[in-house]
């Protein structure tokens, strides 16, 4: 056998690792087919064709509120196709506040859309998630017909819920009257929750659908939902619209003048986040004192005097938070739109 000279050896060895390259690229793209393939339990159907929701529903984390926005727009899609739609709730074990929220409004808007008819799901295996869909009454809505469970612990059935399309003293005093119930909220905490939620109401009805290019919403149809719970001497309370959104109706209440002196003074540029931040900081510029004005300006400026609670805010990209202990406040944006605005309000109230 010849004896490969120098030149040979190192031209063999190119040879060699050409083909393990061209292995190594033909198999890498065959494991890509095959993860795309994989259904995902956060993206995908599951086995039974069934949509599966992610754990948990929440929009706190990025990636929470990543998988909660994209479950909700595959159901929105498959009920509007429209084709039976089946959810998985299975192995669903928490849900926050703010997510379910979000859940909630986007389930009425359908079923007041006549959309919401040929659902069904199956049951979270968590008796925790199955006392929440009971308490929030979700199991008609979803075709929860098995494993519903009473709602028992203390961090379910003090949560309570309101929903409606128009703007009345009545909603907000029920909500309080609901919340005096509990026998953890008194006089003055029920006139200072008495503002803000009216004002956060009022601006549901008045600005977040102010979009003549949206379609008109049935009269009937609700316009802001409530989640609110009194606890160990805590008010939590949150309020969702699916309207055009805080950066979008920002300059139909405000001059560009105006808009764009804020952002210059902080610093601010074009994102969502920002522009909830340039909403906040008008509140304050308008008055000549912090955090004075009306709606979730009302909200900070109660926490603020307190030095307790939070304010956390997100509207369409944009997400804002306001610690009251620290004060100091925080923004961003993110991908995906919630479509609308919601406001987590935590105060205390002793």
């Amino acid at each position: 056998m010849r004896k490969l000279g120098k030149h040979d050896r190192l031209r063999h060895i190119q040879q060699n690792r050409r083909k393990l390259q061209k292995r190594l690229r033909r198999e890498r793209r065959d494991l890509s087919k095959t993860r795309t393939l994989t259904p995902n339990r956060d993206t995908q159907k599951n086995s039974t064709g069934a949509i599966a929701c992610p754990t948990p529903i929440s929009l706190y984390s990025n990636g929470h509120y990543k998988r909660t926005l994209r479950f909700l727009s595959r159901l929105e899609q498959s009920i509007l196709a429209p084709r039976p739609t089946r959810i998985d709730f299975s192995e669903t074990d928490r849900v926050s506040a703010d997510g379910m929220l979000l859940f909630t409004a986007r389930l009425m808007k359908l079923q007041h859309s006549g959309h919401l008819r040929n659902v069904r799901s199956s049951p979270s295996r968590t008796h925790k998630v199955r006392q929440v869909f009971t308490q929030l009454e979700l199991n008609d809505l979803l075709g929860l017909r098995n494993g519903r469970s009473e709602p028992i612990d203390d961090d379910v059935i003090y949560w309570m819920q309101a929903s409606g399309n128009e703007v009345s003293l009545e909603h907000p005093v029920s909500i309080i009257d609901k919340l005096k119930e509990t026998d953890q909220l008194d006089e003055i905490s029920a006139r200072y929750l008495f503002a803000g939620v009216s004002e956060a109401i009022d601006n549901s009805i008045y600005h977040a659908y102010d979009d003549p290019s949206s379609p008109p919403q049935e009269s009937k149809s609700p316009k802001w939902w409530v989640f609110s719970r009194v606890e160990n001497g805590w008010l939590h309370f949150l309020q969702c619209d699916l309207g055009i959104g805080i950066p979008v109706s920002l300059p139909k209440k405000h001059s560009y003048t105006l808009i764009d002196s804020i952002k210059r003074k902080f610093g601010l540029g074009n994102d969502d986040g920002h522009a909830i931040k340039a909403a906040m900081e008008i509140a304050t510029t308008r008055t000549g004192q912090p955090a004075r004005g009306r709606g979730m300006p009302q909200m900070k400026q109660i926490i603020e005097s307190e030095q307790q609670g939070r304010l956390v805010i997100y509207s369409n990209r944009g997400w804002y938070m306001y610690n009251a202990r620290t004060g100091r406040d925080s923004f961003g944006g993110r991908r995906k739109s919630i479509e609308g605005t919601i406001i987590v309000w935590q105060v205390p109230l002793y």
